[in-house]
């Protein structure tokens, strides 16, 4: 019995300890893999508002007083929702509040009835901004307080005359053409109240701009706008109010900062590098059997796409719509599990056409071409209208009416003047 005793509890302590063993590295080992859920659940949250916003503003494009105005916009602005409904079914078990997963799943679905409806894009705005802000709030995502690369003041002018002037004004005074459009009426951004150093902080605009303002036409620009470029119109519309901004310490790290020309080409191939290495992944992961992962990397590749689609169909409207097609298919031969060479193939031909385009955007027109062109299309149209003053004046001649000849003359010159001035007006604005 002693014996016995005596060699059993050897056997005990190495099973304890084992045991331990084992429970200790399931403590080191969980909370890893719970980060790792964390994050594929934040990154994929942030594409839901992404996308929402995305469609806010393709309905907002396609839709004009409840009629399509562009079928195009109004049927990407389904799509793109679509996507986000889709991906939060994914990410709804997460949310440690089953009422509000419920509730946020029936606000989805409402939405895509007042999309189907063609209402007001100020309800979508509204829905959109309220969902985006409930999201963000329920994974408890922030987004960085500081810009993380060099602000460039010429792009944020840019962006700003191009998308927010016609509401805001030239210079932030609330006074833009649309403005009269809107209720309650765009934000007076030279206000020191709303971007003056001394009242706020740039991420308190940059919030703004980032997810928009619930029941406001203030629409959330994240979706439209890299994480750079809001925080280049947040600095620049910030300069109404403060004559000595101050720039973030980030821009004191770089002395020069290449011109807009360059750094335009420069995005371009990095667009088209994030869609190459995107779509590598996307079919990789489908190699490996993630079907539904793969399909939102297809998308996803698509969404990078789109930041020079615009410009590749001004260009070559056939290979922007080439192209838009076999992402289409691509995501579409994913979604029911194809064969694999069948979706390589695919994904070759659009690499293939993603080269192509970006030859066409990055070839330069050089000096001699540009003044060529141009010289040519003045001499075209002033032919024209020599051809025109010359039969006028015949007529005149002709029907005996020789005193009506100096008029013309006088027609010329002052059109000739109107040109100038015309030409100087356009170079100084």
């Amino acid at each position: 019995m002693l014996s016995a005793t005596k060699n059993t509890r050897p056997n005990l302590t190495l099973f304890k300890r084992i045991i331990v063993s084992l429970l200790l590295l399931s403590f080191l080992w969980l909370p890893n893999q719970a980060l790792a859920t964390n994050q594929a659940t934040i990154d994929r949250v942030k594409k839901i508002v992404m996308m929402l916003n995305i469609a806010g503003k393709e309905f907002q494009d396609g839709i004009v007083d409840g009629k399509i105005a562009i079928a195009a916009e109004y049927e990407e602005s389904q799509v793109f929702l679509q996507q986000a409904i889709e991906r939060f079914k994914r990410v709804a078990p997460e949310i440690s509040v089953p009422e509000k997963s419920k509730d946020l799943s029936k606000r989805l679905i409402k939405l895509e009835g007042l999309i189907k409806s063609k209402v007001d894009s100020q309800v979508i705005w509204g829905e959109v901004n309220s969902l985006n802000s409930e999201l963000l709030e329920i994974f408890s995502i922030e987004i960085s307080k500081t810009p993380i690369t060099p602000i460039s003041m010429e792009n944020g002018k840019r962006i700003f005359e191009t998308n927010c002037s016609v509401c805001h004004g030239l210079k932030g005074n609330g006074d833009g053409p649309m403005s009269s459009q809107y209720t309650p009426s765009p934000a007076i951004l030279s206000n020191p109240e709303l971007t003056g150093d001394a009242n706020t902080i740039a991420y308190d605009n940059f919030e703004v701009i980032n997810v928009g303002i619930a029941n406001t036409s203030m629409m959330g620009w994240a979706g439209v706008l890299s994480e750079n470029q809001i925080w280049d119109v947040t600095y620049y519309l910030r300069s109404f109010s403060n004559t000595n901004l101050q720039l973030p310490p980030v821009n004191l790290e770089i002395a020069a900062i290449e011109s807009s020309e360059e750094a335009g080409i420069n995005s371009t191939s990095q667009v088209v590098k994030d869609v190459e290495a995107t779509l590598q992944k996307s079919f990789d992961t489908y190699k490996a059997g993630q079907v539904e992962d793969a399909a939102e990397m297809a998308f996803d590749a698509y969404l990078i796409y789109e930041k020079i689609e615009s410009n590749l169909i001004t260009k070559d409207k056939n290979l922007g719509i080439t192209l838009e097609s076999a992402f289409s298919r691509y995501r579409g031969e994913i979604k029911r599990n194809a064969p694999l060479k069948h979706v390589e193939s695919l994904r070759n031909e659009i690499s293939l056409n993603m080269a192509k385009g970006l030859e066409i955007l990055t070839n330069e027109v050089g000096f001699s071409a540009m003044f060529l062109q141009s010289f040519s299309i003045i001499v075209r149209e002033g032919f024209e209208a020599i051809l025109i003053i010359a039969a006028l004046i015949a007529f005149l001649v002709k029907s005996r009416n020789q005193s009506r000849v100096k008029s013309i003359h006088m027609g010329v010159i002052l059109g000739i003047l109107a040109s100038f001035a015309t030409a100087y007006i356009i170079h100084e604005i």
